[in-house]
């Protein structure tokens, strides 16, 4: 069970977020002021969103950072993922057992890879001692 949930884990997406391509063609889709950023203040943006909730009728400010590497604004919760080079939504961590990075949409099936690892070494454990 816990090889199966290894390779399940592995080989599903974690939730990666496309970024643009830069080339010399696409560079006019970038804004100029994103092209060369400095400071960490700069990367921030901030967009207005209006509510569909009759409680909240108000507008509510979105927070979104820029990540210089994938050419993109990422939504709340995701992280540029160093190892890969990709946009990870709700970003974990990069797991050298899986060899990917553990997401929004693999990060049940490494729960359950690592609570079957930990019985398998309870069991192992077990029978060597008795």
């Amino acid at each position: 069970m816990a090889t199966i949930l290894l390779f399940l884990a592995g080989l599903t997406d974690p939730g990666i977020i496309p970024g643009l391509l830069y080339t010399p063609s696409t560079n006019h889709l970038i804004d100029k002021k994103y092209r060369s950023v400095k400071l960490k203040r700069q990367r921030i943006s901030y967009l207005m969103m209006g509510t569909n909730q009759p409680e909240n009728s108000g507008k509510v400010i979105c927070k979104f950072k820029y990540c210089e590497t994938c050419f993109i604004f990422r939504p709340i919760g995701s992280a540029h993922c160093n190892v890969c080079g990709n946009c990870v939504l709700q970003f974990d961590h990069h797991c050298l057992w899986l060899g990917t990075c553990v997401g929004k949409r693999n990060y049940r099936e490494f729960l359950w890879f690592t609570a079957t690892l930990c019985a398998l070494s309870l069991h192992v454990f077990v029978t060597s001692v008795l």
